[in-house]
Formats: structure tokens, sequence, C-alpha cells
């Protein structure tokens, strides 16, 4: 397990996120969304050190989608987008479309991508 992104002062104070309630329950979740953004930048990050500006949005992202694995109950492993089932009068539907696209390309849902997306680090060209 790597160190994540973002710790939990951070998830808390500056992000403001308020889904998990002691750094405990944080801490799984924000070290398998930091695991899926490196991923998402293909370690790139390890290449040449972020900026502070870079550093920001990663720890956001991560934050993002630590909320997203959490209110999906995905664990970030594996892009699971289920667009809808239903059994008798109960219907469900997980991720939008928008969400379902940016897992399968990236691993994180579209709400990290888009803050991942002014990094830099997703660009896939030469």
């Amino acid at each position: 397990m790597s160190v994540s992104y973002a710790d939990y002062e951070f998830y808390r104070n500056t992000y403001h996120g308020t889904e998990f309630e002691s750094s405990e329950a944080a801490l799984p979740f924000l070290n398998k969304a930091s695991d899926a953004v490196r991923r998402a930048i293909r370690y790139k990050d390890e290449l040449r050190a972020p900026t502070a500006f870079q550093t920001e949005h990663l720890k956001r992202a991560t934050c993002l989608a630590a909320d997203f694995f959490n209110e999906t109950g995905s664990s970030g492993a594996v892009a699971s987008g289920v667009s809808g089932y239903s059994i008798g009068d109960v219907n469900m539907q997980l991720g939008g479309e928008s969400d379902k696209g940016a897992m399968e390309t990236y691993g994180v849902p579209q709400r990290a991508v888009d803050e991942l997306i002014v990094t830099g680090y997703l660009y896939r060209g030469i």
C-alpha cells in the first residue's frame, strides 16, 4: 500500500469532505483513491516532481475519488460502472455516463479526471 496524496487533515480542512467521520475511516479510501489516481496519471509524478499547483489538484482528485469509491462501494482497483438494473420495484443505477466513461478510460471517476486534466499528467501523447 502506498502513501496517500491527501491526508485526513487535507480532506476535512481544505477539501471540506464530509463522507468520513474519522481518519481511520477515511484512510483506506484515500489510499485506494491515491493508487487509482497514480495509475490514471501513469506514475508521471515520479518522473518529475509535481509543482505546488499539480500537488493541490492531485490531492483534490484523490479526495473526489475517495468520496466516489465510498458512495458506490467501489474499491478503485477495478473500474465498474453499473449502468442500471431492476429487481421488482427496486431500481438502481451507479455512476452516470460521464463517470462510466472516465472509469473505463482512467480508473477514476469523471470528477477526479476534471481535477487531473489541468495538471498535464493525463496527456497520453508524445
